[in-house]
């Protein structure tokens, strides 16, 4: 019938979430796992051994690692405890040797937890965005940390890996901790806060968010409603699912959107309409 259609609507939306949720994380992780495996590289974890020999070293599996990567990251650095930069990648946009990177959340995250740290993305339209992964460098014979290694990684790795939505008529957000959407299919939508683009976008979060302090089995990570697209002052079916337990992330980490136009994602229904209708007129 039309209740279980419609039922069966949202859920079909919802599994697409789902999917993008896992995909979200495993790109995540893997950013995470990165940024371990150089940090307990040797010749980092030795780079209190400093010569001219060590230095090149260091700079070439920096650059050897970006390589086997295929341009998901824009550089890579070293540093030391007070974020003063040692050593970089060969890079495009590389980290500014003037800046004071230790002032950073995250870089002092890292060192504190003595684990992966991942900035909240940052977004400044025109130019390069990304976010910044960070984890302590141990040395191995001491044990304690002494310097910190920081991966940067473009933005624009998330909006490849979810364009294929745009070809099933999905629109997608994804946010950060601080609200930010930092990656999306439309660029107008890059640095703003997500409630800006939908009506009842904050209602619709807090369901998910209240649903935290409840028993296990009644939390939902994933809610959906019909709302008004500001953008396109079109009503679109919105699910909303956060993203917890992300390695790195601070809170309740990152969370993402996924919508498409009513009439498209009803149309099943709408079909199911003019069945029953015809039906009915051909029953006369």
């Amino acid at each position: 019938g039309e209740i279980n259609l419609n039922s069966k609507i949202v859920i079909e939306q919802e599994n697409h979430a789902i999917s993008v949720k896992h995909a979200f994380k495993d790109a995540i992780e893997r950013l995470v796992d990165d940024v371990k495996i150089l940090s307990h590289s040797p010749l980092l974890a030795n780079c209190h051994q400093k010569s001219a020999t060590s230095h090149r070293q260091e700079i070439a599996v920096l650059n050897s690692f970006i390589n086997a990567r295929q341009g998901q990251y824009q550089s890579i650095a070293i540093f030391d405890l007070k974020g003063n930069l040692l050593c970089q990648s060969k890079s495009k946009h590389p980290f500014d040797p003037k800046h004071d990177y230790s002032k950073q959340e995250y870089f002092q995250r890292a060192i504190a937890t003595k684990a992966p740290a991942i900035s909240d993305p940052k977004v400044t339209l025109g130019k390069k965005n990304g976010l910044e992964v960070a984890a302590p460098i141990t040395n191995t014979r001491t044990g304690k940390s002494i310097g910190v290694v920081v991966m940067r990684t473009p933005v624009n790795h998330f909006n490849n890996m979810f364009q294929y939505l745009k070809t099933q008529g999905m629109e997608y957000r994804l946010i950060g901790s601080d609200g930010i959407v930092f990656a999306a299919d439309e660029t107008d939508a890059f640095g703003k806060q997500a409630e800006a683009d939908y009506e009842h976008f904050v209602q619709l979060r807090n369901r998910v968010l209240d649903s935290l302090d409840k028993p296990k089995k009644e939390q939902n990570s994933i809610a959906t409603e019909q709302m008004l697209d500001l953008n396109d002052s079109k009503k679109v079916l919105l699910s909303f699912s956060l993203v917890r337990d992300l390695k790195g992330t601070r809170g309740n980490g990152w969370s993402f959107t996924i919508s498409r136009p009513l009439d498209l994602a009803l149309a099943p229904l709408i079909e199911l309409r003019w069945i029953f209708w015809w039906g009915t007129i051909a029953a006369t």
